[in-house]
């Protein structure tokens, strides 16, 4: 139903579906599924991290056979420049930081999966990784609140905010801010959606058995 609701027309569904294909060839040079065990996908995990709430979805959680955990983040975009890496890992600190908070358990690695390129960068989460993510989260939520108080939020427009999901509201746009607020406000009524989380973790704590042999194709 997602794919259809694209409403692509033949030539946009057969460019898909090559890119698909071609992603999952880069997949599978990085891999072979059936030598990792895959615990989790697509985990909806939610936190109070120094009394902000943080929501974050991941990719993938393997268990390595030591017992140890490990985040897969799945990346279809071309894998950045060696003196840009640092950049790039910061926001894969924050799945390190929940898995932390949700299961008391921080994950050994954090590995970056760049299916286009062929490419894996692996991230090892730290005391000083996990409480840099954590500070910043509370140094930002700061800043938003002030400037919410102070209604001063001034765009920045850039050649990211072509990704932007925000940009329908954003003023330079075209946007209307107060449609932005009204579907904020509905957004902070909704549940976090912790009962997903709580069923992770009760996952994680029963024995697992041995992954399934995956089906030929």
């Amino acid at each position: 139903p997602d794919f259809v609701a694209l409403g692509l027309d033949p030539g946009a569904t057969a460019a898909f579906v090559a890119d698909a294909q071609r992603m999952l060839a880069g997949y599978f040079r990085l891999e072979d599924p059936r030598a990792v065990h895959v615990i989790g996908v697509e985990l909806r995990l939610h936190a109070e991290i120094e009394g902000v709430a943080v929501t974050g979805i991941i990719d993938r959680l393997d268990r390595l056979p030591s017992g140890d955990l490990v985040v897969v983040d799945y990346k279809t975009g071309h894998a950045p420049p060696e003196r840009y890496e640092h950049a790039g890992l910061l926001g894969v600190d924050t799945y390190a930081l929940l898995c932390e908070r949700v299961f008391g358990v921080r994950p050994v690695a954090v590995r970056l999966l760049y299916v286009s390129d062929g490419v894996v960068i692996t991230r090892r989460p730290s005391d000083r990784t996990t409480g840099f993510t954590a500070r910043k989260f509370v140094a930002v939520w700061q800043t938003i609140e002030r400037l919410s108080i102070e209604g001063s939020f001034a765009p920045r427009p850039s050649g990211r905010c072509e990704w932007c999901s925000y940009r329908t509201w954003c003023p330079p746009f075209g946007g209307d801010a107060d449609e932005a607020r009204r579907v904020g406000e509905e957004l902070r009524a909704a549940p976090p959606g912790a009962a997903r989380a709580d069923a992770t973790v009760a996952a994680l704590v029963d024995p697992l058995p041995d992954p399934a042999p995956a089906a030929p194709g």
